[in-house]
């Protein structure tokens, strides 16, 4: 593989995919018809979760597999707002606490 392969397309996570028609098929993450099979395993992904004062989770936030939003590297809240930074697309993301519901404010 490293004699063939350029490093973008070696086969491990990251912080974004989709971008090539050269990166590999890991498993079942095929397209058909223009739709992402159901099972197919991401090479990236975007999660947040927060966790109570009990270590137990109180929320969580996906960014699925054909989404864009992945590589969060950072969230925090600031005032009522989560702030997230998504390295993959290189974006700042800031979502209201409140569109989150009752999870969010416990």
């Amino acid at each position: 593989m490293i004699a063939e392969i350029d490093p973008e397309f070696w086969v491990a996570p990251r912080l974004r995919s989709g971008h090539s028609f050269k990166e590999p098929l890991q498993g079942a993450h095929i397209k058909t018809m223009g739709v992402m099979k159901p099972w197919a395993p991401p090479r990236s992904y975007g999660l947040v979760i927060r966790l109570g004062a009990d270590g137990f989770p109180r929320y969580s936030l996906h960014s699925r597999a054909d989404g864009v939003n992945h590589g969060i590297v950072s969230a925090v809240e600031v005032g009522n707002d989560l702030v997230m930074i998504a390295k993959g697309p290189g974006r700042v993301i800031k979502l209201p606490l409140a569109s989150l519901g009752e999870e969010a404010r416990a």
